[in-house]
C-alpha cells in the first residue's frame, strides 16, 4: 500500500534497499532533493511535509531512519519526538542554532543519532543516513529476536 505522503520505492541493491527512511521537511524543494538523493542510493523513502503527516506514516509503516526537520507546520519536530514511544533511528536535519542543538540533545539525547545543520551537502547527508541505517538495522535485527524493531506512536501525542 502506498503511503499518503508518497510512493515506496524498493531497490534490490544491498543494505539501502532494506532500509526504510522517512524524510520530514516542510520546504518542498529541500524535501524533494533529499528524497531524490536517497532514492538514487537505493533507500526506500517516504516523505511528509509536517509533523502530523509524519506521525501518520510512522503509525502505518516500519520506518528504520527518520530524517526530521525541527521547524514544521502543524506539529514541530520536537513534538513528533515526544509522541514516539519507540522511535526509529533519528537524524535531525535543521537550520537550528548551536543552543537549539544543545537543547535537543539534552531533551532527546537517547533518541537522537545525529544532528545536521542546514544546508547539508549530499555527501554529509548520505554519510549520516548510512550510519543511521547501519545502527537501525543492527537494532532491528536484535530487537526481541523478531528481526523487526517497529516504531510505536502514542495514541494521544499531546501526553
Amino acid at each position: 500500500m502506498a503511503p499518503a505522503g508518497g510512493v515506496w520505492h524498493r531497490s534490490n541493491e544491498g543494505r539501502p534497499g532494506n532500509t526504510n527512511v522517512l524524510v520530514v521537511e516542510d520546504d518542498q524543494g529541500v524535501r524533494e532533493t533529499t528524497v531524490a538523493i536517497l532514492r538514487e542510493e537505493g533507500y526506500v523513502v517516504v516523505q511528509a511535509a509536517d509533523g502530523v503527516d509524519a506521525l501518520e506514516l510512522l503509525r502505518g509503516h516500519d520506518i528504520d531512519v527518520l530524517l526530521l526537520d525541527l521547524r514544521l507546520p502543524r506539529m514541530d519536530g520536537a513534538a513528533v519526538l515526544e509522541a514516539l514511544d519507540r522511535p526509529p533511528t533519528v537524524v535531525v536535519v535543521s537550520g537550528f542554532e548551536s543552543f537549539e542543538e544543545a537543547e535537543m540533545r539534552r531533551r532527546f539525547g537517547s533518541v537522537l543519532f545525529d544532528c545536521l545543520r542546514k544546508p547539508v551537502s549530499p555527501h554529509r547527508l548520505m554519510a549520516a543516513t548510512a550510519a543511521a541505517a547501519d545502527h537501525a538495522l543492527s537494532v532491528r535485527d536484535t530487537d526481541t529476536g523478531t528481526g523487526t524493531g517497529g516504531t510505536e506512536v502514542r495514541d494521544d501525542p499531546e501526553r
